[in-house]
């Protein structure tokens, strides 16, 4: 499996990586340029947090962000959509799913991070993206050298990849498959 520094990548153009980069969140400039190489309008992010992969996904065209929006972040993720090509869908992704147009080219989810969850998100959506497309899991891989902060999504690209979804990229802790 390459992983992204085995290849040259494109990058997320400076500009747009530094405003994402202000935002609260966890990707990595490393993930955030895996996302980048692998997304395409439309897509769909599954679990939003601030906003920071979102921005990221939409320098690359119109997409849908299904999150919660509640709770202490809400009104601060909301505010980081404003003005950019982004729907954001407010429930939890097994409602949301319903919103979500079929024929994406990319989907990322980051939402619940238990096994059953993680897999259960997959399989809502994954329905949703289009023979070709890519689907990207954050938090699926260490952190650190054995430590796995996400076990349950871990546990849950595990059983992806035995389901024959072959992983075609992974950076940090993100990993991409694509839809056959």
């Amino acid at each position: 499996m390459p992983r992204n520094h085995d290849v040259e990548p494109e990058r997320v153009p400076e500009e747009l990586w530094a405003r994402a980069d202000g935002l609260k969140g966890y990707l990595t400039r490393d993930e955030a340029d895996l996302l980048w190489r692998y997304c395409a309008s439309p897509w769909c992010e599954v679990g939003t947090y601030c906003g920071r992969s979102a921005t990221v996904l939409a320098g690359r065209g119109y997409g849908y962000c299904v999150d919660l929006f509640d709770g202490w972040y809400a009104g601060e993720a909301i505010e980081n959509l404003v003005g950019q090509a982004v729907l954001p869908i407010k429930g939890h992704y097994r409602e949301g799913v319903y919103s979500v147009p079929d024929g994406l080219e990319f989907l990322y989810l980051d939402a619940d991070h238990e096994y059953d969850a993680t897999l259960e998100a997959f399989w809502l959506y994954e329905k949703k993206v289009k023979v070709g497309g890519y689907i990207a899991l954050h938090d699926a891989l260490e952190l650190h050298k054995g430590v796995l902060d996400w076990p349950g999504t871990n546990a849950a690209m595990a059983t992806l990849v035995r389901e024959a979804y072959q992983l075609v990229a992974a950076a940090h802790r993100v990993v991409v498959f694509q839809k056959q």
